[in-house]
């Protein structure tokens, strides 16, 4: 399939698993497709149930937010991070930019930021490029 001038490889549609999200079947089915394995994909979804899709799934996961106010944006994304334990000792103690394209509300970078210091870092700084008005 092409979409504008975007080849798409493979689409798992919701009637193609028999279960769907939050479970991970549909992004297993996509990785499967693809031949390759979950931690080879980085996953995007915008609502909470897409990023716990792809936690369960094995993937690299990232949230994309859209058409939300700030208190649903909020809501959306909490508890949408997690810090895998292997990588807690990197984190302990430093201090830690997030690079972020654009800044609408803010509920994204504050919840990441949030997650980082639970989990010891020392300092947390955002950089957006461009921020929503």
């Amino acid at each position: 399939m092409e979409i504008t001038n975007l080849r798409v490889e493979v689409l798992v549609a919701y009637h193609d698993t028999r279960r769907h999200r939050p479970r991970p079947e549909p992004v297993i089915r996509a990785v499967q497709e693809l031949e390759l394995n979950p931690n080879e994909i980085l996953f995007i979804g915008d609502r909470t149930t897409d990023i716990i899709a792809g936690k369960r799934a094995g993937a690299f996961t990232g949230a994309a937010m859209w058409g939300l106010n700030e208190e649903e944006r909020a809501r959306e994304i909490r508890g949408a991070f997690t810090i895998r334990e292997d990588a807690r000792d990197a984190i302990h103690g430093r201090t830690i930019l997030i690079l972020d394209d654009v800044l609408t509300t803010g509920a994204t970078t504050n919840e990441c930021a949030k997650v980082l210091k639970e989990n010891g870092a020392r300092r947390v700084y955002v950089l957006a490029i461009s921020r929503h008005m």
